[in-house]
């Protein structure tokens, strides 16, 4: 079973934790680390409820193969699917388009 969680409330991600700030990367990860900062400590996850899911999720009688844990998770996996979806049916043509026809099977 893989786990795919969210924000949880940990020390993952700690602002005390980070290496020093390269301006080079600035523009490609400035973003994501300022949003990081802020958030540290306000994360809507609850780690003793991902646990006692997990344990839950393992106990099932089927349990899931990818199993995400905390909203934010299960909105970023659905608009995930949405994406793949529409980029499916845009290309399923093409997709199905690539069998051998009957005629080219014959020796």
């Amino acid at each position: 079973m893989g786990v795919e969680p969210g924000n949880f409330r940990t020390n993952l991600l700690t602002a005390s934790d980070y290496s020093a700030e390269l301006p080079a990367y600035a523009a490609t990860v400035g973003a994501t680390r300022e949003m990081v900062r802020r958030n540290d400590g306000r994360q809507l996850g609850d780690p003793a409820k991902a646990a006692d899911a997990i344990r839950a999720a393992l106990d099932a009688p089927h349990p899931p193969l990818h199993l995400a844990l905390g909203a934010d998770a299960v909105d970023a996996i659905r608009a995930h699917t949405t994406d793949l979806t529409a980029e499916l049916d845009a290309w399923e043509h093409l997709a199905r388009d690539t069998a051998f026809t009957n005629e080219e099977e014959k020796p």
